[in-house]
């Protein structure tokens, strides 16, 4: 697909799945990062992006490389904000406005790390 068409952001999904089933949580986030790159008004890919990281944030096998994963989820609110500042203030106007905030449940877990 991906030959064909760099720009379908569920290809990347499915890599970043491959990738975390198979242990390679680099390319994990390579994959994921790329798929919110493509689709960065889908609230889901926030969501499963901060699901991946908190999986090995808490999971003890990975322990050794957890501060890795914590720099990472921190830069979540950050890439939001980003995409939220770069976007034209119409679409905000709009009655179906983009929603792509982390709930105030997910900020409480990244604040608390």
């Amino acid at each position: 697909i991906l030959s064909h068409n760099k720009n379908v952001y569920q290809a990347y999904d499915v890599l970043a799945v491959i990738c975390q089933k198979s242990g390679d949580f680099d390319n994990m986030i390579k994959y994921k990062k790329q798929a919110i790159k493509i689709a960065k008004y889908n609230s889901y890919e926030y969501a499963a992006y901060y699901d991946m990281l908190k999986e090995l944030i808490e999971n003890p096998d990975y322990r050794n490389e957890k501060e890795k994963y914590i720099i990472e989820i921190k830069e979540l609110p950050n890439m939001i904000r980003e995409v939220i500042d770069s976007t034209d203030k119409m679409a905000w106007m709009i009655r179906d406005k983009p929603n792509i905030e982390l709930t105030v449940h997910q900020l409480s877990y990244i604040e608390s790390l």
